[in-house]
């Protein structure tokens, strides 16, 4: 994911984004909050690259609160002030 936020930071807002939506409505399998915060960061880094952290953190939020409260909305909820 690193290295692709780089070379391809669309592709990994898209699929960070849809990781963060499976893991909000419970998916996964023994997932902690390094799981979500590795997702969360790698979608900012990318979106960072891509000059569209702003829409990208818009999108989180209303991702979040569409899932209602849920692990990771708990995990990233301090961050980006959910809470």
């Amino acid at each position: 994911m690193r290295d692709t936020a780089e070379t391809n930071p669309g592709f990994v807002i898209e699929a960070g984004l849809a990781a963060l939506r499976w893991l909000a409505r419970g998916y996964g399998y023994e997932i902690t909050g390094a799981d979500v915060w590795t997702v969360y960061l790698g979608v900012i880094k990318a979106a960072e690259n891509a000059g569209r952290k702003e829409q990208t953190v818009e999108r989180i939020l209303a991702l979040l609160e569409q899932e209602g409260d849920s692990f990771v909305s708990g995990i990233l909820g301090r961050a980006l002030r959910l809470s």
